[in-house]
């Protein structure tokens, strides 16, 4: 038996002689709890057209989850506008937003609006004489500089999220869509958000804020009227600490995010010269090239390295390489009765795999140790000898995947670092690793 007999019920408008509705917080914040899937569809429905919906389009949504129309206009979740439409208020924009951890990144324009805007709050400060406009302007100015500080907090946590998961390309994005993405948020985003937090930037908001600091922090001291004297030392104490707060995501954006986002870029780079080459290989083979005309490649003669680095992309980047090849004319080269094809891949199916070996190994009292045991007893069943530094790059990044672990397993690892160092010899590289100790630390 559906919930309402009718589905015009849920539209039903109120009588002039019905009982008019309690309107409050407690019950306004009652509904989003009562319906809060709904609010969730109905956000990120509208957010996709700047929080413009159109009316067929809300009354469906209304329908799936049995809330009753009248009940939003009532409360002011949604407010109507011309040509059928309705669009959510910028209070509830910005509460939702918050709530659900989903912020649409304005351009950097809207960004920078909130530094001119400070700009010029602290410019009329600094001319006012009126105690009553002094107290206005100070009031004006500490809501301008939260309101900015949260765009920027929010907008710099969700573009390093987002960074991070084009990186991992766990959704199996198209790789040129990946470094069009990355090369975007670069130039439109991160970038200028830097410029407008940079420290050394004269006109960066930085700046900014130095100078509101040191100018209420002398006003705390000598305005003549009390009251407001205790109001520049709210907002010196109040600029001082959004200052922390700029520096802390400026040094994000430039040690974290540009580097990570660049990085993306430059893969592009690296992975068109590994194409080029292996199409001259694939030249070779159908006999349209000689060998002799195949690029030299220098390797490290001394495979000894003073340093590791770990990836968890080559699997990825191999498959991708791969792919691009099948786009021309495929051809095969037989393996000889003595070799047999490599075809190891860090897919997501290995990874799992090597996850649930690992949680049932713990506790593992030297993991780099194990990741080499658990390749060879893997590779051994395919007749593949080569343990490279790929494959064993791949397993080591299981050392970094808490969040993963907690997940799946409902476990976290405790790490411990021993001072012994453990040699790893592999196929193509010397590897000098610290021993380290992996158990459960909490279930």
């Amino acid at each position: 038996m559906p919930r309402f007999a009718d589905q015009t019920e849920i539209f039903r408008a109120r009588k002039p002689t019905d009982k008019p509705m309690n309107i409050n917080g407690k019950s306004i914040l009652g509904f989003l709890h009562r319906y809060y899937d709904f609010v969730y569809r109905l956000f990120s429905i509208a957010k996709q057209t700047n929080f413009f919906i159109k009316e067929e389009t809300l009354k469906d949504i209304c329908r799936e989850f049995e809330v009753p129309f009248d009940t939003l206009k009532e409360y002011r979740i949604v407010r109507e506008q011309r040509n059928n439409e309705y669009n959510l208020p910028s209070v509830y924009v910005q509460f939702l937003s918050h709530l659900f951890s989903d912020y649409a990144m304005p351009l950097h324009e809207s960004v920078d609006k909130y530094r001119v805007s400070i700009a010029n709050y602290y410019t009329q400060l600094l001319q006012e004489k009126e105690h009553n406009k002094v107290n206005d302007l100070i009031n004006s100015l500490v809501s301008e500089i939260e309101e900015f500080s949260e765009i920027i907090e929010n907008r710099t946590r969700q573009l390093l999220k987002e960074t991070r998961e084009l990186k991992s390309n766990l959704s199996q994005i198209d790789y040129l869509d990946k470094i069009r993405k990355a090369s975007y948020w670069i130039e439109n985003y991160i970038i200028p958000l830097n410029d407008i937090l940079e420290r050394e930037n004269p006109h960066s908001v930085y700046q900014e804020l130095t100078r509101i600091s040191d100018f209420a922090s002398r006003q705390q001291y000598e305005y003549p009227r009390f009251e407001i004297r205790n109001q520049f030392a709210t907002l010196y104490l109040y600029s001082k600490n959004i200052i922390d707060e700029v520096l802390k995501n400026s040094a994000i954006i430039s040690k974290e995010l540009l580097p990570l986002a660049e990085r993306i870029k430059s893969e592009s780079q690296i992975l068109s010269g590994a194409i080029a080459y292996l199409e001259d290989i694939r030249q070779v083979a159908l006999g349209l090239k000689k060998s002799e005309e195949l690029p030299q490649i220098a390797f490290f003669e001394n495979t000894r390295l003073n340093h590791t680095l770990y990836s968890e992309s080559f699997g990825q980047d191999a498959k991708f390489l791969c792919e691009r090849l099948q786009e021309s004319e495929s051809f095969v080269l037989q393996p000889t009765k003595n070799e047999v094809s490599d075809t190891w891949f860090f897919d997501l199916e290995t990874k799992n795999y090597y996850k649930k070996k690992l949680v049932q190994d713990l506790p593992i009292d030297n993991f780099f140790q194990w990741c080499y045991n658990s390749l060879q007893a893997e590779l051994q069943e395919t007749a593949i000898q080569n343990i490279n530094a790929e494959k064993f790059f791949a397993i080591s990044s299981l050392l970094f995947l808490d969040e993963e672990f907690e997940k799946d397993f409902h476990i976290r690892l405790e790490t411990v670092f021993e001072p012994e160092k453990v040699e790893i010899c592999l196929a193509d590289l010397i590897l000098e690793v610290p021993k380290i100790l992996l158990k459960i630390l909490k279930k």
